[in-house]
């Protein structure tokens, strides 16, 4: 079973129930419409310190301090997490891009990475490269757009001049 099957699983079982309860910071509320809970659901769970996510058929909560990696390929989201774990996304880059803090970088239109995730950065030929520590030593440009947004981001991180090999 496939996690739309398992979403649509899920939800069906929702609405089959005449109430909900459910409490939000230990106040008691009751609900009969299954968007609102949906809703509520997705609003306290993702933030940028936790997303939501299905994994067969079970509704996990990843802290993003555990993230490595995000990706898409295939017009599929996959996320990496620093155990090397894989999970399979329901929502764009773009939507995990306006959650997720300043730890992270959308390097491309491909992938999202955590700065802690950073191994090397190098500069070859006019490109900027980063060398990830998971996937293990996997490359990814930068894309020349986002290279004057990514310098100030990279100088954040703590130990910048270790990693870095060329950037000026």
């Amino acid at each position: 079973m496939n996690c739309k099957e398992n979403c649509k699983k899920y939800q069906q079982a929702i609405e089959d129930q005449q109430e909900y309860k459910i409490t939000i910071e230990g106040t008691p509320f009751h609900y009969t419409s299954s968007n609102t809970l949906q809703i509520l659901n997705r609003a306290s769970i993702n933030t940028e310190e936790h997303i939501q996510i299905q994994k067969r058929g079970e509704t996990l909560t990843i802290n993003s301090s555990t993230i490595a990696y995000m990706y898409i390929e295939c017009k599929i989201v996959t996320l990496i997490n620093f155990s090397g774990n894989n999970f399979v996304l329901t929502h764009s880059l773009n939507h995990y891009e306006e959650l997720l803090n300043d730890s992270f970088f959308r390097i491309n239109r491909q992938c999202i990475v955590n700065k802690n995730n950073i191994k090397k950065i190098t500069s070859s030929n006019g490109k900027i490269s980063v060398r990830l520590k998971i996937p293990k030593d996997k490359i990814v440009s930068i894309t020349n757009s986002k290279e004057r947004e990514f310098y100030k981001w990279i100088k954040k991180i703590p130990n910048f001049n270790e990693i870095t090999e060329g950037i000026e």
